[in-house]
């Protein structure tokens, strides 16, 4: 589904992020690209899971939980 691939765009680019951050490359205008894009996801699949029932609402749900705390992580490293 097209969540799951913005999911997979987003894991992937927080993968690329972490690894240039640990070979001390500056990452500071990706931090912000990062963050905005994180909360973007967080807040259409929250709108998603309004619209939803059932297991797919709770996966919906717990999916924007797990984003919103991957873009707390990325912005507390700033």
């Amino acid at each position: 589904s097209t969540a799951s691939k913005g999911g997979n765009y987003l894991e992937r680019s927080i993968t690329l992020y972490k690894k240039a951050k640990e070979e001390g490359k500056d990452v500071s205008a990706f931090t912000n690209k990062l963050a905005a894009s994180l909360a973007k996801q967080e807040e259409v699949l929250r709108r998603m899971a309004q619209k939803s029932s059932g297991n797919v609402e709770e996966r919906l749900t717990t999916l924007a939980e797990n984003v919103k705390k991957q873009g707390e992580a990325i912005q507390s490293a700033k």
